[in-house]
């Protein structure tokens, strides 16, 4: 029989994990533009993991198990998709087809990134991400487009 106060200290403990919806996606190459320099891909078309994670407030993700967890504040889940902030930079992730998207602000320019399994499609939004930043349109807007490109 479980002593009951060994029980509450464990239950507390597996609490963040409740709840959790976990999804294993892949990608090729990673798509980046910068907004000074231009836009590149990484990668050798070598399938690569791409882990998700998420509950009803925090959106984890992760490129490589062997790199840190990314984590970001949910802002909206639809069941198309999520879109998350950390340090007023958005995330967006399609949970159809198990691929995200961010900005990043580094160094006085705009960092847009995307990893999936239709890299097309990925490089595609990527590449209008850039853009809507550079024509002065808000992340916001960027949301938007990309919430529009999968509904």
């Amino acid at each position: 029989m479980i002593n009951r106060w060994l029980f509450i200290p464990l239950s507390i403990i597996s609490l963040p994990n409740y709840g959790q919806i976990s999804i294993k996606s892949h990608y090729l190459k990673t798509y980046h533009c910068h907004q000074n320099t231009g836009c590149n891909a990484y990668g050798d078309d070598i399938k690569q993991d791409l882990f998700i994670r998420y509950n009803d407030q925090t959106l984890f993700w992760t490129k490589s198990i062997y790199e840190d967890w990314k984590r970001s504040e949910i802002r909206k889940v639809s069941d198309n998709y999520i879109i998350s902030l950390e340090d007023e930079l958005y995330s967006f992730v399609d949970l159809k087809r198990g691929t995200i998207y961010y900005i990043d602000f580094f160094k006085d320019a705009y960092h847009t990134w995307g990893f999936g399994p239709d890299t097309v499609q990925v490089k595609n939004n990527v590449l209008m991400m850039m853009k809507l930043l550079k024509d002065h349109r808000t992340q916001k807007d960027v949301m938007q487009f990309l919430i529009d490109q999968i509904e």
